[in-house]
């Protein structure tokens, strides 16, 4: 249970320096308030399914899946 906290807290971590970034970027108007939105979206669904993605990481590093197909099902998941 407390390696499942300290995994979550990097996560969220992450997600707070990538929206950091983000900001920044918006901010200095290198990128749109849409691509901003977008990319911030990705990132935060990276984390809310990040067991998810790990999984499907995982079948393809065995052989399970084809790299087509681990692509699929990743990009199914961050553009829901």
């Amino acid at each position: 249970r407390i390696h499942f906290f300290v995994k979550r807290q990097k996560r969220k971590s992450l997600l707070n320096r990538k929206k950091d970034v983000l900001d920044k970027a918006l901010a200095m108007e290198i990128i749109s308030k849409e691509e901003y939105e977008q990319k911030l979206n990705i990132a935060r669904k990276k984390v809310e399914n990040f067991e998810e993605i790990k999984k499907i990481e995982q079948q393809f590093e065995m052989g399970i899946i084809t790299k087509e197909e681990k692509d699929e099902k990743i990009n199914a998941i961050l553009n829901a």
